[in-house]
Parts: structure tokens; sequence; C-alpha cells
């Protein structure tokens, strides 16, 4: 189910946002120097997370090669692990295979994780340490606490500190609280009624205080085996990295994002209900009915669905992705509930209907959209047909998710055949998103140049991935990334300019829908080109129109030679 659901499209779709060649090639910059504390990208130190997602993209550049399937086998194998994890978590919850397949199935075919498992990113390795980290204290909380355990549990939160900070602490530690104030909570009313409540609670709060205590004893020996790479990199970088940990991205790289729209308590309670196609119809009555469980699993897995909420609800940068630590104990209230019935009140029920009326009139809005863009010529067939394509996705993620509140043999059939459609589409997607993404249009019309490179106003990391050779390192695709007004008249070297940039944005949204044959620029640089570079210069030189998904943009751009 891993391979059908997370590999296809993973050797044509490009690097597509910050991020990714970020990681990518900072993996490329360690191999190259024989560094293996501190990574670097564009020939300076990358102190935004530890290394241990470079580690192991390390290891699958050494079996696929340096590509962009190497690149990201290791968010597809934590992805595939993260699914049989959830198998075993389930039966451990004394759930039947059936159930016990269905948190994996459900996993792998949730919208966030097949776009994520197929990014070169540190998400997916920090969700499968995470979903390590509460195993071990699930299992704490119902065993007799012994050494393996403690080791267990450093070990993990070691590796998830390594891989993107402290949040590898911060989810844990949040869930347990969550899950204490819960179990006390829903546990004083239970009190009142009988005894029994009475010992019952009283067993939840011991055996909650045993994983407490076990996170606590772990601590140390975490932090003791954290310092095995944490002193040398200190030591390399003069403290830096301290300052650093912890943080997403540093401010350059974050400058896009922030420009997004935040909405604190608001922003993830929405936007899980796309992102949690096709499953989230069922996030109402999975809710409710764990509510009304008054068992400690119940209890402990609702607190570390609630944690990554809490965590981010304030962050200064609030992305769909940071919700992903709580999918895994999501499919696990899913299955641990799927065969109690349930009345919704009203509000659940709007939720519920929206969820599944959300994927299916976006995905006509985006196929009828997508096939009126062909009108406006050649130059925007790739928009076009990408916009189409994304139509037709939702649309089989609108049938999976109908289907998926049926019981009979043909809602299977229904899930199996849209399954198929949505991995074509995305199949043909991705080959049209490599079409038009700019960096390769670049390299295309320019070869790959020796030296340093110079870029102005197009400022995407992926230059630095696609203008390196990997052979012959004269060709090392290092890039001088400077200002229009830092830039000579006379530069001896490739450079890419910005002449003009249209971005998706509340200005050109309608002109867009309607059609309209104007729309207004972002930025247009001709007259300062001009004036810089002379009128002749300008209009000889290379002109090269290409998407950039990481700013959500259509730029053309010159290229000075």
């Amino acid at each position: 189910m891993a391979i059908v659901a997370l590999i296809p499209g993973i050797w044509s779709l490009p690097l597509i946002d910050h991020q990714e060649p970020h990681f990518s090639h900072a993996t490329v910059e360690m191999i190259e120097r024989g560094e293996w504390v501190t990574p670097y990208f564009n020939n300076e130190h990358h102190l935004a997370t530890p290394p241990l997602t470079n580690w192991w993209m390390r290891a699958n550049f050494a079996l696929f090669g340096i590509n962009e399937t190497g690149a990201r086998m290791h968010s597809i194998q934590a992805s595939w692990l993260i699914a049989l994890l959830l198998f075993r978590f389930a039966r451990r919850l004394g759930l039947d295979q059936r159930m016990a397949f269905l948190t994996g199935f459900g996993w792998l075919t949730t919208l966030q994780v097949l776009i994520h498992s197929r990014l070169a990113v540190a998400d997916m390795p920090l969700v499968l340490f995470l979903l390590l980290t509460m195993t071990t204290l699930h299992q704490v909380m119902h065993q007799e606490v012994k050494t393996k355990h403690t080791l267990s549990l450093s070990l993990w939160l070691a590796m998830g500190f390594l891989t993107k900070g402290p949040l590898a602490y911060a989810i844990p530690q949040t869930a347990l609280l969550f899950t204490f104030i819960l179990s006390w909570w829903q546990g004083r009313q239970e009190s009142s009624k009988n005894q029994k409540a009475t010992n019952t609670l009283a067993s939840q709060k011991l055996s909650l205080w045993k994983a407490q205590k076990a996170l606590f004893i772990a601590l140390i020996p975490s932090l003791l085996m954290i310092s095995l790479w944490a002193v040398p990199a200190l030591s390399e970088t003069k403290g830096a990295f301290l300052t650093e940990i912890g943080k997403p991205f540093n401010e350059q790289i974050l400058k896009p994002t922030k420009q997004r729209f935040s909405f604190p308590w608001l922003y993830h309670l929405l936007i899980i209900i796309p992102f949690l196609l096709p499953w989230s119809a069922q996030l109402p009555a999975t809710l409710k009915k764990s509510l009304q469980l008054p068992t400690l699993d119940s209890r402990f897995l609702l607190g570390w669905f609630v944690a990554p909420f809490l965590v981010f609800t304030f962050s200064p940068t609030q992305l769909p992705q940071q919700l992903l630590p709580a999918y895994p104990a999501f499919f696990l209230l899913f299955a641990l509930n799927f065969r109690k019935k349930i009345t919704l009140g009203r509000f659940g029920k709007f939720i519920r209907n929206s969820a599944l009326a959300f994927p299916a009139l976006l995905g006509i809005f985006l196929f009828i959209l997508g096939l009126t863009q062909v009108t406006r010529g050649r130059e925007a067939l790739d928009l076009a047909f990408m916009i189409t394509l994304s139509g037709g996705a939702f649309l089989s993620l609108a049938i999976i998710g109908a289907a998926a509140m049926r019981r009979e043999k043909i809602a299977r059939f229904a899930i199996i055949s849209a399954f198929i459609s949505f991995t074509i589409f995305l199949l043909l997607a991705t080959a049209i998103a490599r079409n038009a993404h700019l960096t390769l249009r670049l390299k295309e019309t320019t070869g790959l140049s020796k030296g340093t490179l110079t870029a102005v106003g197009y400022q995407d990391p992926s230059l630095v991935w696609y203008f390196d050779n990997f052979q012959d390192r004269k060709q090392n695709g290092f890039w001088n990334i400077l200002d229009l007004a830092d830039l000579p008249p006379e530069i001896d070297s490739l450079t890419i300019v910005v002449k003009r940039r249209w971005q998706i944005n509340r200005n050109s949204a309608w002109p867009l829908l309607s059609l309209k044959k104007e729309i207004p620029t972002t930025d247009d640089n001709t007259q300062a080109l001009v004036a810089k570079f002379g009128q002749k210069r300008i209009e000889q030189a290379e002109v090269v129109s290409g998407w950039s998904s990481a700013t959500s943009s259509w730029i053309e751009a010159l290229i000075l030679r």
C-alpha cells in the first residue's frame, strides 16, 4: 500500500519549495566536505535544523544516487514505518487485524501525508520519532517500568531532537499534561456517581504519573546522546547553532511564509479539514465518541491529538504540516471507535457534511476554472492543466470520502477506483510541474556554467541544486543572491534577473477568474533594468518564463551572459 500511495511521481516532481533544495543540497555539501556535524548550504553554514534528516538523506543518496528520488526517499521510508507502527499500536490496543490495517491505510491515503511523504524535508522523520516516543509512553503506562523503556524513550527523544529540535520534547509533554487535565475533569464528574469510577480515576492518575516520571528520567540520557553531536556543533559554529536550534527556518527562509494569513486558534481548526481528506468527514464522530469513552487509552490518544494544536497555535508561522504529529493519534482513535454508533448534533453534522461537500465543490470549481484558462493562450496552458488536474484529484478525494461513510462492497470498489484516478492525476500533475518549473527552464536555456553565478530578484534555493553538476565541482551551482541596486552594470558571471512577476494574491485573483487579458504584476523591474544596463542589452537578453512554486508566482526572467 505504501508503494502504491507514496512512490508515484517522486522522480518527476521537481524540488518545489524553499525547504527541499536547502535540505537536499546541504546534504550534498556535507558529503563533499566529509562533514557530519554541521550542514552547509550554498557554501555557508545552514543552521536551521539539526542534521539527522541530512544523515538519513545521505544514506539514500548512496543507495539511489544524488537526485530527487534519493532526496525524498527518507520521507517515504518514514511514512511507511509510521503505517507499520500504527498497525502494531492498534493491535496493542486490542483491535483486530482489519481495524489495525485501517489505521495504516488511513494514514497512507491522507492528503497531507501524500504531499509530505513526497518532500525532501524533516516532517516525516519527526512524526516517526514522536510516534515511537508516544508508543513507549503508552507501554510505560500499562507495564512495569524497566530499564529498556527508559533507554528507548531517551533514544526516541534524542532522535526527534536531532530531527527538528525541541518539538520532540514539547509535543509529548503537552500531550501528557492535556491527558492529566482531561482525566481529572471527566473523572471528577464520574467519581461523584459511584466508587468504581473513583477507583478508575485513581488508577489512571497513577499510570499517567508513571509516564510523566519516565519522561523526566529519560530527559538526562537523551541530552547526553544529543551532546555527542551538539558539543562539536556548538564549537564549530561558535555557539551559533544554539541561537538557531528549534526555529523552523531562519528569517530569510520564513520571509515568504510570514506573509500568509494566520488566525490564532482558528487557522489550524480550519486547515485540518482539507488536509485530512478524504477522512475529514470522520473527524466529528471520532472525537465525540472518544470523549465519551472513559478509558485511559482514549484520553491518552486525545491528548496526543490535541498537543500539536496547542503547541503551534501561537507560532509566528502557521502551516498545515504542523498538525502532522496529530494524524497518527486520529487514526488510532478512528479505528478504536469505528464500530461504535453515535448521533451527531447539529454542529457535528455541519462539519461532517462540509467535509464531504468541500472537496467535491472545490474539485468541480478547479476543473471548470482550469478548462476556462486554456483560452488565455499558449503561455497559460501549464497553469490551466495544473488547475484542471488538481480539480480531478479533489473530485477523487471526494469520492473516497463519501464511499468511506458506507459499508457495502461497492464502497470498497469506489475507494480503490478513485484512488487509482487520484494517482493518475498526480502523475500527470508532477510532469507538468516539472515542465513549468522556472529553474529547470533556466537550466535548459543556459546549460551549466562554471564558477559562482548571480541571481537578482529570483532567490529560489532550487538554483543551487539544479545548476550543480554533482560530478564536476567547477560547475558547483553556488549563487550570489543580490538586490538590483547592488548589481554592477558589468558583471563577469551568468546572471539571472527578474523582469516581471505575477503572483496569485488578492489583486490578481479576480482578473484570473474573470479571464481578463491584463493581470496586474506584483513586480515590474523593466525600467530599472533599462536604466542600469541600457535599452539595447535588455532587448537582446534571452527571456525565460516559468512557475515559481516557492512564491506562488509566474516569473519572466532575463539571462545576462
